[in-house]
Protein backbone atom coordinates (compact mmCIF):
# COMPACT_ATOMS: atom_id res chain seq x y z
CA UNK A 1 0.00 0.00 0.00
CA UNK A 2 2.86 2.37 0.79
CA UNK A 3 4.45 1.72 -2.61
CA UNK A 4 1.18 2.46 -4.41
CA UNK A 5 0.87 5.77 -2.55
CA UNK A 6 4.46 6.72 -3.50
CA UNK A 7 3.85 5.75 -7.12
CA UNK A 8 0.72 7.93 -7.24
CA UNK A 9 2.61 10.88 -5.79
CA UNK A 10 5.44 10.47 -8.30
CA UNK A 11 2.96 10.19 -11.14
CA UNK A 12 1.16 13.34 -9.95
CA UNK A 13 4.51 15.18 -9.73
CA UNK A 14 5.41 14.06 -13.26
CA UNK A 15 2.05 15.25 -14.61
CA UNK A 16 2.48 18.59 -12.83
CA UNK A 17 6.01 19.08 -14.25
CA UNK A 18 4.76 18.25 -17.73
CA UNK A 19 1.89 20.74 -17.38
CA UNK A 20 4.31 23.47 -16.26
CA UNK A 21 6.63 22.66 -19.16
CA UNK A 22 3.83 22.85 -21.71
CA UNK A 23 2.26 25.99 -20.19
CA UNK A 24 5.48 28.02 -19.76
CA UNK A 25 5.97 29.10 -23.42
CA UNK A 26 2.25 29.86 -23.75
CA UNK A 27 2.19 32.04 -20.66
CA UNK A 28 5.23 34.03 -21.74
CA UNK A 29 3.80 34.76 -25.19
CA UNK A 30 0.37 35.68 -23.80
CA UNK A 31 1.75 38.45 -21.57
CA UNK A 32 1.47 41.96 -22.95
CA UNK A 33 4.84 43.59 -23.52
CA UNK A 34 5.77 46.52 -21.31
CA UNK A 35 6.49 49.18 -22.33
CA UNK A 36 4.37 49.09 -25.46
CA UNK A 37 6.22 47.94 -28.56
CA UNK A 38 7.53 50.78 -30.71
CA UNK A 39 5.38 52.26 -33.43
CA UNK A 40 6.62 53.05 -36.89
CA UNK A 41 8.14 56.47 -37.48
CA UNK A 42 9.01 57.86 -40.88
CA UNK A 43 11.90 59.80 -42.39
CA UNK A 44 12.03 62.10 -45.41
CA UNK A 45 14.97 60.10 -46.76
CA UNK A 46 16.42 56.74 -45.75
CA UNK A 47 19.94 58.00 -46.48
CA UNK A 48 21.64 61.16 -45.25
CA UNK A 49 25.22 62.44 -45.00
CA UNK A 50 26.66 62.81 -41.48
CA UNK A 51 25.87 66.35 -40.30
CA UNK A 52 23.10 66.71 -42.90
CA UNK A 53 19.42 66.93 -42.01
CA UNK A 54 16.53 64.52 -42.35
CA UNK A 55 12.91 65.06 -41.29
CA UNK A 56 11.75 62.50 -38.69
CA UNK A 57 7.99 62.17 -38.10
CA UNK A 58 5.70 60.01 -36.00
CA UNK A 59 2.32 59.83 -34.28
CA UNK A 60 0.54 58.03 -31.43
CA UNK A 61 1.72 60.27 -28.59
CA UNK A 62 -0.40 62.11 -26.06
CA UNK A 63 -1.47 65.59 -27.22
CA UNK A 64 1.01 68.20 -25.95
CA UNK A 65 3.39 65.55 -24.61
CA UNK A 66 7.14 66.25 -24.53
CA UNK A 67 8.95 63.91 -26.91
CA UNK A 68 12.66 63.10 -26.67
CA UNK A 69 14.33 62.49 -30.03
CA UNK A 70 17.43 60.31 -30.11
CA UNK A 71 19.63 58.22 -32.33
CA UNK A 72 21.15 54.80 -31.80
CA UNK A 73 24.09 53.27 -33.63
CA UNK A 74 25.46 49.73 -33.15
CA UNK A 75 27.72 50.76 -30.23
CA UNK A 76 26.60 54.27 -29.28
CA UNK A 77 23.80 56.76 -29.37
CA UNK A 78 22.22 59.63 -27.53
CA UNK A 79 19.67 62.40 -27.46
CA UNK A 80 19.46 64.72 -30.45
CA UNK A 81 16.58 67.05 -29.59
CA UNK A 82 13.19 67.52 -27.87
CA UNK A 83 9.83 68.52 -29.29
CA UNK A 84 6.18 68.65 -28.24
CA UNK A 85 3.43 66.53 -29.76
CA UNK A 86 0.67 68.33 -31.65
CA UNK A 87 -2.96 68.26 -30.53
CA UNK A 88 -3.28 65.07 -32.60
CA UNK A 89 -0.29 63.44 -30.87
CA UNK A 90 2.04 63.78 -33.86
CA UNK A 91 5.44 65.38 -34.42
CA UNK A 92 7.75 66.24 -37.30
CA UNK A 93 11.25 67.53 -36.73
CA UNK A 94 14.47 68.00 -38.71
CA UNK A 95 17.33 66.10 -37.08
CA UNK A 96 21.06 66.12 -37.79
CA UNK A 97 22.71 62.65 -37.40
CA UNK A 98 26.30 63.28 -36.24
CA UNK A 99 28.06 60.02 -37.19
CA UNK A 100 28.22 57.75 -40.23
CA UNK A 101 26.76 54.24 -40.07
CA UNK A 102 23.45 52.41 -39.91
CA UNK A 103 21.32 54.08 -37.25
CA UNK A 104 17.87 54.08 -35.70
CA UNK A 105 16.10 57.34 -34.94
CA UNK A 106 13.73 57.07 -31.98
CA UNK A 107 11.15 59.33 -30.39
CA UNK A 108 9.96 58.57 -26.85
CA UNK A 109 7.04 60.25 -25.10
CA UNK A 110 8.06 61.44 -21.63
CA UNK A 111 4.60 60.84 -20.12
CA UNK A 112 3.30 57.86 -22.11
CA UNK A 113 6.65 56.12 -22.71
CA UNK A 114 5.31 55.44 -26.23
CA UNK A 115 8.08 55.07 -28.78
CA UNK A 116 8.41 55.24 -32.56
CA UNK A 117 11.49 54.35 -34.56
CA UNK A 118 12.82 54.70 -38.09
CA UNK A 119 15.99 53.24 -39.62
CA UNK A 120 18.39 55.41 -41.62
CA UNK A 121 21.82 55.02 -43.20
CA UNK A 122 24.16 57.89 -42.42
CA UNK A 123 26.92 58.23 -45.00
CA UNK A 124 30.35 59.65 -44.15
CA UNK A 125 31.18 63.15 -45.26
CA UNK A 126 33.00 62.99 -48.59
CA UNK A 127 36.73 63.38 -47.90
CA UNK A 128 39.19 64.64 -50.47
CA UNK A 129 40.78 61.83 -52.48
CA UNK A 130 44.00 60.92 -50.72
CA UNK A 131 45.00 57.90 -52.74
CA UNK A 132 42.85 55.16 -51.13
CA UNK A 133 42.81 51.76 -52.80
CA UNK A 134 40.15 51.09 -55.45
CA UNK A 135 37.88 53.94 -54.31
CA UNK A 136 37.32 52.84 -50.69
CA UNK A 137 36.88 55.30 -47.82
CA UNK A 138 37.53 55.05 -44.09
CA UNK A 139 40.09 52.29 -44.54
CA UNK A 140 37.88 50.10 -46.72
CA UNK A 141 39.05 48.54 -49.94
CA UNK A 142 37.30 47.84 -53.23
CA UNK A 143 34.61 50.43 -52.57
CA UNK A 144 33.69 49.48 -48.96
CA UNK A 145 32.22 52.48 -47.19
CA UNK A 146 32.99 51.52 -43.60
CA UNK A 147 35.80 49.01 -44.05
CA UNK A 148 35.51 45.33 -43.20
CA UNK A 149 34.95 45.85 -39.50
CA UNK A 150 31.67 43.94 -39.15
CA UNK A 151 29.74 47.08 -38.09
CA UNK A 152 26.72 46.08 -40.17
CA UNK A 153 26.15 42.61 -38.71
CA UNK A 154 22.62 41.82 -37.50
CA UNK A 155 21.82 41.61 -33.80
CA UNK A 156 21.18 38.06 -32.63
CA UNK A 157 19.78 36.66 -29.40
CA UNK A 158 18.93 33.53 -27.52
CA UNK A 159 15.19 33.51 -28.21
CA UNK A 160 13.18 31.08 -26.06
CA UNK A 161 16.25 29.41 -24.53
CA UNK A 162 15.25 29.91 -20.87
CA UNK A 163 11.89 28.07 -21.02
CA UNK A 164 13.50 25.26 -23.00
CA UNK A 165 16.40 24.99 -20.52
CA UNK A 166 13.93 24.99 -17.61
CA UNK A 167 11.87 22.26 -19.28
CA UNK A 168 14.96 20.17 -19.96
CA UNK A 169 16.09 20.49 -16.34
CA UNK A 170 12.60 19.50 -15.13
CA UNK A 171 12.58 16.43 -17.38
CA UNK A 172 16.09 15.47 -16.21
CA UNK A 173 14.99 15.77 -12.57
CA UNK A 174 11.89 13.69 -13.28
CA UNK A 175 14.04 11.01 -14.93
CA UNK A 176 16.37 10.91 -11.91
CA UNK A 177 13.39 10.51 -9.55
CA UNK A 178 11.91 7.72 -11.65
CA UNK A 179 15.25 5.87 -11.87
CA UNK A 180 15.64 6.16 -8.10
CA UNK A 181 12.09 4.91 -7.56
CA UNK A 182 12.64 1.94 -9.89
CA UNK A 183 15.91 0.99 -8.16
CA UNK A 184 14.27 1.16 -4.73
CA UNK A 185 11.32 -0.90 -5.93
CA UNK A 186 13.59 -3.60 -7.41
CA UNK A 187 15.61 -3.77 -4.19
CA UNK A 188 12.49 -4.21 -2.11
CA UNK A 189 11.10 -6.82 -4.49
CA UNK A 190 14.39 -8.74 -4.33
CA UNK A 191 14.29 -8.70 -0.50
CA UNK A 192 10.84 -10.30 -0.39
Amino acid sequence: MRRDNLARRLFAAAVLMFAVLVATPGMSSAALPYPAPPGQGSVSSGTVTAGGTVTFSGSGFLPGETIIIGIGYANSGGQLDETVASSLGAFSLEVRPPLAGDATLFATGVTSDFRVTAAIRVLPVAAPDNGGTNGGTNGGTNGDVNGADGANLPVTGTGPAKPIAFGGAALLALGAVLVGFTATRRRRTAEI
